[in-house]
C-alpha cells in the first residue's frame, strides 16, 4: 500500500547512483520538448552516496510567483505540458514537483532538478486513462465506472450500476455541457478530490498508489498555475495534450478510444467535433516523434528495467507489464470498433437541417458579355485562382495528415455523396409527379430475377444530418480560403461562402482520394439498396 511504496521511494532516495541514472533517462525522454532543461549528470563524478550535476542558474518557481506572477505563466503552462508528456507518452513521471525542484532560469527555460521519486506509468494504465478521459469527455458514465473498476479502485465482482448513477450526480454539478454535447470542467483537480471523497468511504475504494501520488503532482503543478491565473482548470487544459496522443498512438486500443471520441456514443460523426479536434491539433503540437530520435543517440537504461533495492516491488512490476498486454482491444460492434454503421438517430439528430440545396447561395448576376480584358487583370485573377487552391489544399492536408483521419474523412464524404445524390432525386421526381412510381431492376427478389424498386430513394434523418456534416466541412474550406486572401488583402472584407465555387476545387485537390471514394460509394449504395428491398 502507500506505506510500502513510501519505503520503497525512501531507500530508493538515498542512492545517488540510481538518481543519477533517473536524471539520464528522464532527460532523454523529454528532449524534444521546448523550454525544459535537465541538468547534465556526470557519471564518473557520482557515488552511492555523492550525486555530480550541472549548475542550474535561476531562482525557484515559488519565488518568481511571487514576484512576477504574470510573466512566469507561459513557462507554468510548459511545466504542465512536460508532466502530462510524462503521464501520458512517456510513462516516466518526476514524482516531486514541487516549487522547490523547478527552476525558472536566466535563459526563460524551465529547469528541473531531483530524480530520487520517479514514478513508473506502465502502457495497460496510460491507456486506461486515455480511456476514461474519452468516456468523460462524453458523459458516458456507464464505461466511465467500468474504467475505475478496471483501474482497481473498486472490486472487480462490485454492481457497478449505483456507482454510476452517484458519479453522474456528482459530474453535473461540476461540468457544463457543450454545444457538440461533451463537458467542460469547472472546477479544479483538488475540489474534485474533495467531493470523491465520500465515493470512497461508500464504496470503499482502494486507491492505487500510482495513482495517488499522479493526483498529488497534479494537484502541486495545478496550484502554481492557479498563482498565475485563478481561473486555470488542469482538466480543461489537458484536452488538447490527450487528443494529441490518441492520434500519435496507433495501438488498436488507443485508435479504438480516438473513433470513439469523434463519434461519440450514438456512433454518429460529427463534422464539426472532427474539425474542432483537428484545429485543436495543429495549435497544439508538443509531443514528440518516436522518429525523430537519432540512431546515434539510444536512450539510457530506464531505471525501471533494472532496480536492485530489496524493498523493489519487482514482482508487481512485471505483472503491471503483463497486464498491459492482455487488455483486450474494442472489438467490433463495440463504440469506436473500426467499422461501425451509424446507430439509430439519437435527439440530436432530430432538429430540422434544411435541405442543402436549398441552402445553396444563388450567385450574383455577373455581366457576361465578352470584352477584352487587360494583362494586368488576368494576372490578377490568376493569382487570386491560386490562392483560393492553395487555401483548400492547405485545408484539405490538415485534414487528411494523418491517415486514421483521412480514413474517417473519407467515409464520410462517401455518406455525404451518397446523401446528396438521394435528396436530389427525391426531389427531382416530386418535381416531375413520379415519386411513386417503380423501376424493375435486375436483382433477385421473393421467385423473380426482377425486382420493383421505388425510383424516388428514402431520405432519412440520418441523410439529412450527414448533409449538414458536408456543409460544415465547405465551410471549414472556405475558411482556410478566405483566411490566405486576408492574409495578402486585410482590407478586403470577408466574403460569404459560395459552395459552387468551392466544391470543384476540393475534388481537384483531393483527386487522389477519388477511386478510394468511388469504390466505397458503390459499395455503400448497394447495400443500402439491398436493405430498402427488405423493408
Amino acid at each position: 500500500g502507500v506505506v510500502d511504496d513510501f519505503a520503497v521511494t525512501f531507500f530508493r532516495e538515498l542512492d545517488y547512483l540510481t538518481e543519477g541514472k533517473n536524471a539520464d533517462y528522464f532527460a532523454w525522454t523529454v528532449r524534444h520538448l521546448p523550454s525544459i532543461t535537465v541538468p547534465k549528470h556526470y557519471r564518473d563524478y557520482s557515488t552511492r552516496s555523492v550525486l555530480t550535476m550541472d549548475w542550474i542558474e535561476g531562482v525557484h518557481i515559488s519565488e518568481a510567483l511571487r514576484s512576477n506572477p504574470g510573466d512566469v505563466e507561459p513557462l507554468v503552462r510548459v511545466g504542465i505540458q512536460c508532466y502530462l508528456t510524462q503521464l501520458l507518452h512517456t510513462g516516466f513521471f518526476h514524482g516531486d514537483p514541487h516549487s522547490g525542484n523547478l527552476i525558472v532560469m536566466s535563459n526563460g527555460n524551465l529547469g528541473i532538478i531531483d530524480f530520487g521519486q520517479m514514478i513508473n506509468v506502465p502502457d495497460y494504465l496510460k491507456y486506461r486513462m486515455l480511456e476514461a478521459s474519452v468516456h468523460f469527455y462524453h458523459r458516458d458514465y456507464k464505461l466511465l465506472v467500468e474504467d475505475i473498476r478496471e483501474l482497481g479502485f473498486v472490486d472487480k465482482n462490485m454492481e457497478l450500476g449505483p456507482l454510476a448513477q452517484d458519479l453522474e450526480a456528482i459530474m453535473n454539478q461540476l461540468v457544463t455541457v457543450t454545444a457538440d454535447g461533451s463537458v467542460a470542467v469547472n472546477v479544479n483537480i483538488a475540489e474534485i478530490n474533495r467531493r470523491f471523497n465520500h465515493l470512497e468511504d461508500k464504496y470503499n475504494m482502494e486507491i492505487p498508489t500510482q495513482l495517488v501520488s499522479l493526483s498529488r503532482c497534479l494537484t502541486m503543478l495545478e496550484g502554481m498555475a492557479m498563482e498565475c491565473n485563478p481561473d486555470f482548470q488542469l482538466v480543461h487544459s489537458s484536452f488538447p495534450f490527450i487528443l494529441e496522443q490518441l492520434l500519435r498512438d496507433r495501438t488498436p486500443r488507443v485508435r479504438a478510444a480516438l473513433r470513439y471520441l469523434i463519434y461519440g456514443p450514438s456512433g454518429v460523426f460529427d463534422m464539426q467535433r472532427f474539425i474542432t479536434m483537428v484545429e485543436i491539433l495543429e495549435s497544439n503540437s508538443l509531443l514528440p516523434n518516436n522518429k525523430e530520435a537519432a540512431p546515434n543517440n539510444p536512450p539510457p537504461e530506464n531505471p525501471f528495467d533494472k532496480i536492485k533495492s530489496p524493498f523493489d516491488m519487482v514482482t508487481s512490476s512485471i505483472d503491471l507489464v503483463k497486464n498491459s498486454f492482455d487488455q483486450p482491444a474494442l472489438s467490433e460492434g463495440q463504440p469506436g470498433s473500426a467499422r461501425d454503421e451509424p446507430k439509430a438517430a439519437t435527439s440530436a439528430l432530430s432538429r430540422d437541417v434544411k435541405p442543402v440545396l436549398e441552402d445553396l447561395p444563388k450567385r450574383p448576376a455577373a455581366d457576361r458579355t465578352v470584352e477584352l480584358r487587360s494583362k494586368d487583370f488576368d494576372e490578377a485573377e490568376d493569382r487570386e485562382n491560386e490562392e483560393r487552391k492553395a487555401g483548400v489544399q492547405d485545408a484539405v492536408s490538415t485534414l487528411v495528415a494523418d491517415e486514421f483521419f483521412r480514413d474517417i474523412l473519407v467515409e464520410e464524404v462517401v455518406k455525404g455523396i451518397d446523401a446528396v445524390s438521394r435528396q436530389i432525386l427525391a426531389r427531382l421526381t416530386i418535381m416531375l409527379g413520379m415519386q411513386k412510381l417503380k423501376v424493375p431492376l435486375p436483382i433477385m427478389g421473393a421467385g423473380s430475377w426482377l425486382s420493383m424498386v421505388p425510383l424516388s430513394p428514402k431520405v432519412t434523418t440520418e441523410d439529412r444530418y450527414i448533409i449538414a456534416n458536408g456543409r460544415y466541412l465547405l465551410d471549414f474550406v472556405w475558411k482556410r480560403v478566405s483566411k490566405r486572401r486576408s492574409e495578402r488583402r486585410p482590407h478586403e472584407p470577408e466574403q460569404p461562402v459560395d459552395y459552387a465555387e468551392v466544391v470543384p476545387m476540393v475534388a481537384s485537390v483531393v483527386a487522389d482520394l477519388l477511386p478510394e471514394v468511388w469504390t466505397r460509394l458503390l459499395e455503400r449504395m448497394h447495400q443500402r439498396l439491398l436493405r430498402d428491398l427488405k423493408r
